[in-house]
């Protein structure tokens, strides 16, 4: 009855998912073993496919439900059972289930290699590459070295959906060690490869990721940001998160009250379509660095706790965790409270990972004020100078010009007025460069007698206007 009413029902033109329920019925409630294979093999094809395209549309709930059935519905060692559990491995990341989705890449590469499927194989490390990258259990060199290898094979085999997986993963780690430029090529190598698979708009989210950490001047991101948002009406997920990343934008220009508007907006889809995760991770992470940059202490808090208590008991994210205690630390430094903000930024220090940029930059900056407010300039120049040398490894402009104000800070505490001033000028350039107008005017007012008492240059630096939008 189930086979009858799937073949109906396909016949009709329904979707994938629903044909697929009905096969699968059928499969597990069927008598004869050799119809119950072909229906079990018709049910999973069905259902992945579905799987896939809620993947794509990063509904990673619905997707990891469908891949899992897809999958278990064949026998383990069949190939496309392998090459499901390839796309089912981010579905389970994207959910938090972490640790399962690390265990079966692993069992998936390795009967991948055991059946001499190399271009699958090479697709589950691809996916394997950055959980192992986050647990410090793969350097990013190597992981550079494995995408490199992955695509050659994959490209030579016209695997185009490996060959879009392995381009976003080089995206993402680039990113995360601040080759934020560099990232720009890959992000479009991996809209080329998503469009043959007729999927436009695929990487939109992380063009403007790449946009708003790198050398794109903000009023370009922001732009692109509301083309993307314009071209993801259908895409609610999408919508989200580049809401989230225009609030981020919005506050660097200083149209306050659009960037609230955004986030906002951000925050009650991402709580609508469930995205507790993103909500617990990524998301707040920008969300709470939205509220810093507008210099609203008490809400930049409440996201970062937030954060924080999501991922307490969490080992996945203990990179977001330690990243959120730095975070937090600068904020005990607002409220004038150092010794709180050294607790934080050693409790962030032992958690760090050694590839994490963000993070290991922003303890070092915390510690490095919270120790200059408690007289140990020495320990302050010190962590200060570090955080500067990691930050300066990196393309990301907001890092490091945040890195250079903060040991600017730190100089001029210890009595070393020229070398301040030398930081804050370089500092100044930076976001200007960038088109970062509100935390400009930070820093000028943060250094305001500084900039002021040097005449000339130092002048001129202190009186530039904010551009406020039009």
């Amino acid at each position: 009855m189930h086979e009858a009413f799937a073949r109906w029902l396909d016949d009709r033109g329904e979707g994938d998912e629903l044909v697929g329920t009905h096969l699968e019925r059928a499969a597990n409630d069927g008598g004869d073993p050799s119809v119950r294979t072909a229906l079990a093999h018709d049910a999973s094809a069905r259902l992945a496919t579905a799987g896939e395209q809620a993947l794509l549309s990063f509904d990673h709930a619905a997707a990891a439900n469908l891949l899992e059935r897809a999958a278990a519905l064949l026998d383990e060692e069949a190939l496309d059972r392998i090459e499901i559990e390839c796309s089912l491995a981010p579905a389970l990341r994207g959910v938090g289930r972490l640790d399962r989705a690390i265990e079966l890449l692993e069992s998936t590469a390795g009967r991948a290699r055991v059946t001499g499927h190399r271009t699958i194989e090479l697709r589950a490390r691809v996916e394997l590459a950055l959980p192992l990258v986050t647990g410090g259990q793969l350097t990013a060199e190597a992981a550079a070295a494995l995408l490199d290898e992955a695509l050659a094979v994959l490209t030579e085999a016209d695997d185009v959906i490996g060959v879009a997986r392995a381009e976003t993963t080089y995206v993402n780690l680039l990113v995360g060690n601040g080759r934020v430029d560099e990232a720009f090529a890959h992000v479009e190598r991996a809209d080329a490869a998503y469009r043959r698979l007729g999927r436009s708009g695929q990487v939109d989210t992380t063009a403007v990721l790449v946009a708003l950490r790198g050398s794109t001047t903000v009023q370009e991101a922001i732009r692109a940001c509301e083309r993307s948002l314009a071209g993801q009406s259908d895409n609610p997920r999408a919508q989200a998160y580049l809401l989230v990343y225009l609030g981020v934008l919005c506050a660097l220009r200083g149209d306050v009250a659009r960037a609230r508007e955004a986030s906002t907006g951000a925050r009650s889809h991402l709580q609508e379509l469930g995205e507790d995760v993103g909500l617990g991770t990524s998301a707040a992470l920008l969300l709470g660095a939205t509220e810093a940059i507008v210099a609203d202490w008490s809400r930049a808090r409440e996201v970062f706790e937030h954060g924080l208590d999501y991922t307490r008991g969490r080992p996945q994210h203990q990179d977001y965790r330690a990243y959120f205690l730095a975070r937090l630390g600068e904020i005990e430094l607002e409220r004038a409270d150092p010794h709180a903000a050294t607790s934080l930024a050693e409790e962030a220090r032992g958690l760090a990972i050694p590839g994490d940029t963000d993070t290991n930059v922003w303890w070092r900056r915390v510690g490095a004020r919270a120790l200059s407010a408690t007289d140990q300039p020495r320990k302050a120049l010190r962590l200060g100078r570090e955080a500067l040398s990691i930050a300066d490894t990196t393309e990301d402009v907001l890092l490091r010009s945040g890195a250079r104000l903060d040991l600017a800070e730190v100089q001029l505490r210890a009595g070393r007025r020229p070398e301040a001033l030398s930081l804050v000028r370089e500092g100044l350039e930076l976001l200007d460069r960038k088109g970062a107008a509100l935390p400009a005017e930070h820093a000028r007012s943060r250094f305001a007698e500084l900039l002021a008492e040097e005449g000339g240059r130092g002048a001129a630096f202190a009186a530039a206007p904010l551009e406020r939008p039009t």
